[in-house]
């Protein structure tokens, strides 16, 4: 990377902390270090490197579901569905099946499932 894109990386980084983002930090002199919650940045960027966190998508041990559940989502009221074929959105707010697709709650039900703090709208996982 350029200096000009380093800063403005960094740039973009400083005003997602002051908008609330999460902040991750990690030494530079450590090959393949791993990632660690920043908390209230001290900005050394000489010896660190800064990103926001990466948003996660909901997450299922599989093997607790139903086989015929292939894809979960996270609506826009968090309220968690398995769906038998890949959804669709619907109204702006939810996930939906058409034509058939089966569709059952997952949230409080199934313990290995997390949420994720994605957008609800990316938050559709496919079973692999």
């Amino acid at each position: 990377m350029s200096k000009e894109q380093v800063t403005q990386h960094y740039i973009s980084v400083m005003q997602a902390f002051i908008a609330g983002e999460n902040i991750e930090v990690r030494e530079k002199v450590v090959t393949n270090g791993r990632w660690a919650p920043a908390g209230a940045p001290a900005w050394n960027f000489g010896d660190r490197e800064y990103r926001i966190k990466p948003k996660s998508k909901p997450t299922v041990d599989w093997s607790a579901l139903h086989p015929s559940i292939q894809c979960i989502a996270r609506d826009s009221n968090g309220n968690i569905f398995g769906y038998s074929s890949r959804p669709v959105i619907r109204d702006e707010r939810v996930w939906a099946g058409l034509g058939g697709i089966e569709c059952k709650r997952l949230d409080n039900v199934i313990a290995s499932l997390t949420p994720g703090d994605c957008d609800w709208q990316d938050s559709l996982v496919a079973r692999p």
